[in-house]
């Protein structure tokens, strides 16, 4: 991968932390930390559900693209089955309880907040997909717009609610993130109009499913450690103080997530590398020229970097609960 590539990879981290950044104080001016907080239990649980639902099928599918002979059917077999999944678990709740979710989420009992959330956690898996597309092809530019371009969108849509509507309430913010994701999911099907169109065209192949399911089956219990730790703040937070206070929390933490943009970047690049090099032969002999003293060193800075990161948040727990 040259540098152009790498340096579109790095647009997306670096573009989502800005207009993050940006989006904090419009949100806080515009909206009560209290539906600050309901909008962040949404993503937390937008994120799970990507996690749980692609039955770990996402990642067998960044694994097998480079040595996978037949890339569609790799892409048809990685997609239907966690497509189904989430369509007929999401169908059962919404008919057996059509206020669980808008009662879980945000404490509102409304079947229309419900069926708002339903949409947000599809649209959110298909444009997982979408932009895995993007990434492994190296299509580095797209991708991180696939990244940028809800965030952009979202904060759009705010700021134009604003401007219309003197009293905004958390009905704009729900509808302003659920339009971001589902506009996005209609680009970047255009984007990647032929691999879905090949796609569409053959059969599900069952011998590469069962293949796919042994990899990526074991990395669901992986990703959920990994949701857990990055989100167990906020549920706890959640189960001892109001929406409001974890608004406030929530708010304190986007400022100091951006010290992993870093890390999110080497995340992106490194794992499509990784399987490429194992795909063409020799990945080891790369992998070693790369795992030098001035990795160590980089490494070494993310640790650094990471623990004035959690004593920070540390800090802000302690404010909250006093």
């Amino acid at each position: 991968m040259n540098k152009s590539r790498i340096i579109g990879f790095s647009l997306g981290p670096i573009g989502s932390a800005f207009i993050g950044f940006i989006s904090l104080p419009v949100l806080a001016w515009l909206f009560s930390a209290e539906d600050i907080g309901r909008i962040t239990m949404l993503q937390i649980f937008s994120s799970l559900s990507v996690i749980v639902f692609s039955l770990g099928l996402d990642l067998a599918f960044v694994r097998e693209y480079h040595e996978s002979n037949d890339k569609s059917r790799l892409l048809r077999s990685s997609f239907i089955p966690g497509f189904l999944f989430i369509i007929c678990i999401l169908a059962v709740i919404i008919i057996s309880s059509p206020f669980l979710l808008s009662e879980l989420f945000f404490s509102i009992k409304s079947a229309q907040y419900s069926m708002l959330i339903i949409l947000c956690f599809v649209a959110v898996f298909f444009l997982r997909f979408f932009s895995l597309i993007l990434r492994v092809q190296e299509r580095g530019v797209a991708y991180s717009m696939s990244q940028i371009f809800p965030r952009f969108v979202f904060i759009f849509l705010v700021l134009f609610c604003f401007l219309f509507k003197k009293d905004p309430i958390f009905k704009d913010l729900l509808m302003a993130q659920t339009t971001s994701v589902c506009l996005a999911v209609l680009i970047f099907s255009w984007v990647i109009r032929r691999d879905l169109c090949a796609a569409v065209k053959v059969k599900l192949d069952r011998c590469i499913l069962v293949k796919l399911l042994k990899f990526g089956l074991p990395l669901v219990i992986a990703g959920l450690a990994s949701w857990g730790m990055t989100a167990m703040d906020k549920l706890f937070l959640r189960s001892i103080v109001n929406l409001s206070e974890l608004g406030v929390y929530s708010i304190a933490v986007s400022v100091a997530a951006a010290v992993g943009v870093v890390t999110s970047i080497f995340n992106t690049v490194w794992a499509p590398i990784a399987f490429k090099w194992t795909a063409e032969g020799g990945g080891l002999k790369r992998l070693m020229r790369y795992l030098n003293i001035w990795l160590l060193l980089f490494v070494c800075c993310l640790l650094l970097l990471d623990c004035f990161l959690g004593l920070f948040l540390f800090f802000c727990q302690i404010t909250i609960l006093k």
